[in-house]
Formats: structure tokens, C-alpha cells, sequence
């Protein structure tokens, strides 16, 4: 059983370096450098929560965001904005899609078993959200490059408010299932935070795909209006 919790910590780290990566195409020296700061603070800070009896209620979700943030902005030296934008969506992605999956299977195989064999059902859970993220990361075209664009900026600062009220809800679900009484509904604002999640990168692509159509209109029409000016000019001649 100690192999398989091992086995739960080498995937933990494996997800989100992986989505790291694709994300934001980094280096393999940056990626060991992302490994070595997150899970060296993750650990500290969970154990700081642990020791203040804080454990348990959601915060390491807000802890990890607020790490990764820390090092996109003092290490990789990325704007605010971004910064946010990029700790924001590793976070969500991992604890929505790993929250969804666990909530899903544990109804379909029960409780019980998921109780009696807790280790193997979270390496199953844990290698589906693997697959999965990495799935939606290159569907949704999450890669920062591809919306790394000045003409973007006012709409993914929406998107951003989006994200935090995600993460809000997130948090919520996970104080919520504390409670016996209520953790049918916690299981449901977690499934509705998944759900919003990719219809939010949904409305991402579509609103890129439009901008950029809108653009190349008017490049076109600014170019026939130019070609036709020019050639006004000659028939003048």
C-alpha cells in the first residue's frame, strides 16, 4: 500500500508538471525548477495548515494557486495578468477534472468499495485525470502562445473573473462536503464548476476565432479600399 501511495505522489506531480509544460512549452531545466519550487512550498504550506487545524478545508486549493502565481511572477517574470490567468487555469483544471472523476466513480462503483480500497481507486482516479487534462489542454487550445494576444487581453480579464468564481466555488464545494449531510451537494457544485470550466474555454476559442475573422474583414476591406485608390489614381493619369 506504501508502493501505491508513492504511485499517487509521482502522478500528482506528473499532472501538473505535464499540464505546465503544454501550456506554457517550457524548457526541461524549467520544468525541474517548477517541480523543485511547487511541491517544496505545497509541502510547507500543507504542513503549516495541518499544524493550525486549517487542513482539510479547501485551502490547499487557494495555497497552490497563490504558489504557482508566486513563481510565474518571481521566477518566469510574467505580467499580473497573466500570471493569473495561467495559475488560475492549471489549478482549476487539475482540481475540477480530479474532484468530477472522483465524485463520478465513486457513484457509479459505491462508496464502499471506494472505502476498502481508497489507494487504488485515487491511482485509477489519477491516471483518468492525467489522460483527460491533457485531453482538454490540447483540444481547447490552452497553450499560452496561442492566446498571448494584445487584442485578447480585454476579454480574458472577463475570463479571469470567470475563473475566480470557479475557484470560489470550488472551495465552497470542498467546505460544504465536510459535512455528512452535505456532501451530495458538495458532489454537485464540483460537477457544476467541471462543467463551467470547459464551457468557459469553449467561449475562449469562439471568441478568438471571431476576433480574428473580424480582423481579417477588415484587412480585406482596408486592402480593396487601398488597391482601388490606387487604381483611381492611375486611370487619372
Amino acid at each position: 500500500m506504501d508502493l501505491l501511495k508513492i504511485l499517487i505522489v509521482i502522478l500528482h506531480i506528473l499532472i501538473l508538471t505535464n499540464s505546465y509544460e503544454l501550456i506554457c512549452k517550457v524548457t526541461k531545466k524549467e520544468r525541474y525548477l517548477f517541480i523543485f519550487w511547487v511541491f517544496i512550498l505545497q509541502i510547507i504550506v500543507e504542513t503549516l495548515l495541518h499544524f493550525i487545524s486549517l487542513d482539510g478545508f479547501g485551502m490547499e486549493k487557494i495555497s497552490f494557486t497563490c504558489i504557482i502565481f508566486a513563481y510565474l511572477i518571481g521566477l518566469k517574470k510574467y505580467d499580473k495578468c497573466k500570471a493569473i490567468f495561467i495559475s488560475l487555469i492549471l489549478s482549476l483544471l487539475y482540481h475540477s477534472t480530479h474532484t468530477f472523476l472522483s465524485v463520478t466513480l465513486s457513484s457509479i462503483i459505491g462508496d464502499s468499495f471506494v472505502t476498502k480500497y481508497e489507494d487504488i481507486f485515487f491511482v485509477v482516479v489519477l491516471l483518468l485525470t492525467y489522460f483527460i487534462i491533457k485531453k482538454i489542454i490540447t483540444y481547447f487550445h490552452l497553450e499560452v502562445k496561442y492566446f498571448d494576444k494584445d487584442y485578447l487581453y480585454p476579454f480574458f480579464k472577463k475570463v479571469i473573473l470567470a475563473f475566480f468564481a470557479l475557484q470560489i466555488l470550488l472551495f465552497i464545494s470542498d467546505m460544504v462536503s465536510i459535512h455528512s449531510h452535505f456532501n451530495s451537494f458538495g458532489s454537485i457544485l464540483a460537477s457544476i464548476v467541471f462543467i463551467c470550466l470547459l464551457l468557459t474555454f469553449f467561449a475562449m476559442n469562439s471568441y478568438k476565432v471571431q476576433i480574428e475573422r473580424e480582423i481579417a474583414l477588415k484587412q480585406k476591406k482596408f486592402e480593396q479600399e487601398h488597391l482601388q485608390t490606387y487604381t483611381d489614381e492611375i486611370v487619372g493619369l
